[in-house]
């Protein structure tokens, strides 16, 4: 069986070559193999099987708060039963979503360092982890339009929740500036979504339309201030 997204406005992108323009994009929900991924044809493009990147979720303790950001944490959790006055340990998943314990309720929830899967913990435990999870905030003056923070009052990027998934489900090599958001989504911050890449690979090839419009930019800004005489 295929599947269509028909967009009501054209998808335009760079396909390493040239900006392309798509109305629509064909999914199978067969592992089958009968699509070419990412060939366009009339505006259409075959883009494989549909359920190619579901994963395991796994959930992780990614670190924890002093006490003043602690109480800022604790008072965006619903949890009726949450405290108020201990140290907020964080755990985040690799789909991106991040939860909120105490110490002991977190290493009985996690006990294992390489982090614990969802589909192993009791019932009880994953109540308990639906009434911990906070929704993340904007980090304002990130330098992204968009950049999800535990606490953005913190003002902390390594309390970014790309670079926590980054941090603990990806491997970082030496050189590695960022992390890149692969579909360019940067409220999609699953592990299948995010990769380590130098500032050059970030700035120059992964973006190459928002690179591309600025270095445009640059040029009108010194044509408008060029001196007459010149």
């Amino acid at each position: 069986m295929i599947i269509e997204q028909k967009f009501k406005m054209p998808l335009s992108f760079n396909d390493g070559h040239e900006i392309r323009d798509i109305h629509c994009r064909k999914w199978s929900n067969e592992n089958d193999g009968s699509m070419c991924v990412g060939k366009i044809n009339n505006g259409t493009q075959e883009m494989g099987y549909i359920g190619a990147y579901q994963i395991k979720e796994i959930w992780k303790h990614a670190g924890f708060f002093n006490m003043e950001n602690s109480k800022k944490i604790w008072a965006r959790v619903a949890d009726e039963n949450k405290p108020s006055d201990e140290i907020a340990h964080i755990y985040v998943s690799n789909y991106g979503y991040v939860a909120v314990f105490t110490k002991e309720e977190g290493e009985r929830f996690c006990p294992n360092a390489d982090g614990v899967k969802i589909s192993d913990l009791p019932n009880n435990q994953k109540d308990i982890l639906k009434k911990r999870n906070i929704v993340p905030e904007n980090r304002l003056g990130s330098g992204c339009e968009i950049c999800l923070n535990v606490l953005a009052s913190t003002n902390n990027y390594e309390w970014d929740i790309h670079r926590l998934v980054a941090t603990n489900f990806l491997e970082k090599e030496s050189d590695s500036w960022g992390v890149h958001h692969i579909d360019n989504n940067s409220y999609n911050n699953s592990v299948t979504n995010l990769v380590w890449v130098t500032q050059t690979e970030h700035d120059k090839k992964l973006h190459p339309l928002t690179y591309k419009e600025s270095d445009n930019q640059c040029r009108h800004i010194k044509e408008l201030v060029k001196p007459e005489n010149s």
